[in-house]
């Protein structure tokens, strides 16, 4: 992926290009016929670029100029047009019948039901048709967000009660369903599209129709099977199954709310730690049966199945895209540089789901990584000469990613938790362990179905390990930021603090080049 160390500042360009028009428009920052003015002038400038480049002088400088405003108005284009896609996806379902008369539809479930406060859970639905009050029915294109009763979303799953009359309804993603309930008015901020509530009084609030395709229907079964075991093991079930499918439904209120305050949300949230670990299993597994070259293959499919499994979420499919990415570039025989990639790779998420890249999750996982790759290294570097570099690659990690993620959640968030500098690096390889013991444990329980209660019973000792840490942690006292000053300081000091290791990382590499080059007089 370099070239003359010329295609990685292109590719940088063409990311922060995009990134402003998109979080502009989509943030209300920029208005979005302003930002259509200037994707036009892009355009424009694109073209000038690619007529002008054949008149010049073939030198480097120049080709660089000219791919850097090239790559430029490309990232402007492309982030405008995430822009348009995002409200063409948020506009107001269109049918024949007034929104105020309908009281049944019947759509196609685009992902798995979330929280949604303590009483509701939602999830987006593409549309097929609509009912009024009436009796009479529309044909319905569009999309929308329902909120659906908690007791009703999971009366199907392992220790609900049963809430509708009818058969219980699975709901997942891809599941056909036509839902009764009204439309409600959304705050004019709001970046939904319009929201559907669904009535649980009515005798059958929701009825199944079909699955949009087999593979989701297995999906479902699958998701609702493990479940169940899990549900058996008591807490440590939960978290388990937190983990792996990110259903937090099972999760101990209490360790999620420890998780929360000491900084370590990210840890149950699924991300590219779940997709290293699969890899690092099925590559060190396969290596000795398969072959390198066919055990990285086999470790792709798994990581497929798993996001298949898991259900599509930003800092997943961020993940898997980034693997994804930096095989072909391996394949292709292509040096490919951390940074650049992860900026390729959010160009890419940003064409096929626009809607992922403007949400928190993404950002923080795009910011802990740059923080990762960036400061790292630098961090690992100056602490070498102290502690080994074994012990210091985590905390390493940890702080580069506490402070590229710090100024995001000042400002989305308005309070930080010091203490996760520290509880990162013992909580999160923990949870690692616990994650591949338990996946461990589930393929003995699948073998031997008998041993299901001693495997629980085993991870629950682990999951103390866990439980008890993330208690500790959580009593130091968080830092609110709440007011502007605040919130400027805890945006600049993180990032200045950061590119102040890189700079004196620089200044020690190359103090101890001269000194090797002296040392080999």
């Amino acid at each position: 992926m370099v070239k003359k160390g010329i295609l990685i500042p292109a590719i940088h360009a063409a990311a922060l290009g995009a990134a402003v028009l998109l979080y502009g428009v989509s943030f209300g920052l920029l208005a979005r016929q302003a930002a259509f003015v200037v994707a036009l002038f892009a355009l424009i400038a694109l073209g000038g670029a690619v007529a002008v480049r054949p008149f010049l002088k073939p030198r480097e400088g120049t080709t660089r100029l000219v791919l850097l405003a090239a790559s430029l108005a490309i990232g402007i284009i492309a982030g405008t047009l995430a822009a348009a896609r995002i409200a063409l996806e948020d506009s107001r379902p269109v049918s024949l019948a007034e929104p105020t008369s309908i009281v049944s539809i019947t759509g196609t479930l685009l992902q798995d039901p979330a929280p949604y406060g303590p009483r509701f859970y939602r999830a987006r639905i593409r549309l097929d048709s609509v009912e009024t009050r009436d009796g009479v029915g529309s044909r319905a294109r569009g999309e929308c967000v329902v909120a659906i009763p908690s007791n009703l979303a999971r009366e199907a799953s392992p220790g609900s009660l049963r809430v509708s009359r009818k058969n219980r309804v699975p709901f997942a993603q891809g599941l056909v369903v036509t839902l009764k309930g009204k439309f409600t008015p959304l705050p004019k901020q709001s970046r939904d599209p319009s929201l559907f509530i669904v009535d649980a009084s009515d005798p059958v609030p929701a009825r199944a129709q079909a699955w949009k395709g087999s593979f989701d229907r297995a999906r479902a079964n699958l998701r609702l099977s493990l479940s169940r075991t899990l549900y058996d093991w008591g807490a440590s079930g939960g978290f388990l199954f937190a983990l792996i499918s990110g259903n937090r439904d099972y999760l101990d209120p209490a360790l999620a709310a420890d998780f929360k305050r000491c900084g370590l949300a990210h840890v149950l949230a699924l991300s590219g730690t779940h997709l290293s670990l699969l890899a690092l299993v099925v590559v060190r597994s396969g290596r000795r049966i398969t072959g390198k070259r066919a055990a990285l293959r086999l470790s792709l499919l798994a990581m497929l199945f798993f996001v298949w499994f898991a259900g599509a979420s930003p800092s997943l499919d961020r993940a898997l895209l980034f693997a994804l990415v930096a095989f072909l570039a391996s394949s292709l025989g292509l040096e490919s540089r951390l940074l650049p990639l992860l900026a390729l790779t959010s160009l890419v998420q940003m064409a096929l789901n626009p809607q992922e890249t403007i949400s928190l999750a993404f950002i923080l996982s795009v910011a802990a990584l740059w923080g990762i790759f960036a400061f790292g290294e630098g961090i690992l570097e100056l602490l070498g000469r102290y502690i080994p570099r074994s012990l210091g690659s985590d905390f390493a990690a940890s702080l580069g990613a506490q402070l590229m993620t710090a100024p995001v959640i000042a400002i989305a968030i308005g309070t930080l938790a010091p203490s996760g500098l520290i509880a990162s690096c013992v909580i999160a390889p923990l949870s690692s362990a616990f994650l591949l013991f338990g996946a461990g444990l589930l393929a003995l329980t699948a073998i031997v179905p008998a041993l299901s209660g001693l495997c629980g019973y085993a991870l629950s000792a682990l999951y103390a390990a866990i439980a008890y840490p993330a208690r500790f942690f959580a009593r130091f006292p968080v830092i609110e930021v709440r007011v502007l000053p605040a919130v400027i300081a805890a945006s600049i000091i993180p990032v200045a603090v950061g590119c102040a290791i890189m700079s004196l990382s620089a200044a020690s590499r190359k103090r101890r080049s001269c000194d090797a080059g002296f040392a080999r007089l």
